[in-house]
């Protein structure tokens, strides 16, 4: 029972749709273990696909995290929002008349 998964390589931009679908259906944790061993491999400036896959590492790692009950959707949303919880509890939207020239 000790099969290991053999996954594409995630620093291939080829095989970065196939790594997501061999990882999507793995339980949590073991997804998230997947995940965390691949964002520091990923380079995350070297080109835009290798931005968009870090960004999708990201959200899978959130989801996992999420599933797994290691953090719960407010502890997500405070970790992920550059806004203090209460910033827009006192927040007012000036309507205004725009001059168009």
């Amino acid at each position: 029972m000790g099969l290991s998964l053999q996954l594409p390589d995630p620093t291939n931009p080829a095989d970065h749709d196939a790594w997501l679908a061999a990882v999507r259906p793995l339980p949590p944790l073991e997804r998230l273990r997947h995940v965390n061993e691949a964002l520091p491999r990923v380079e995350p400036l070297l080109d835009t696909a290798s931005v968009f896959f870090r960004k999708k590492l990201l959200r899978h790692q959130d989801r996992a995290r999420l599933e797994a009950g290691l953090v719960t959707r407010e502890e997500l949303q405070r970790e992920n929002s550059p806004f203090p919880a209460g910033a827009f509890v006192g927040a007012r939207i000036e309507w205004g008349h725009r001059l168009r020239g």
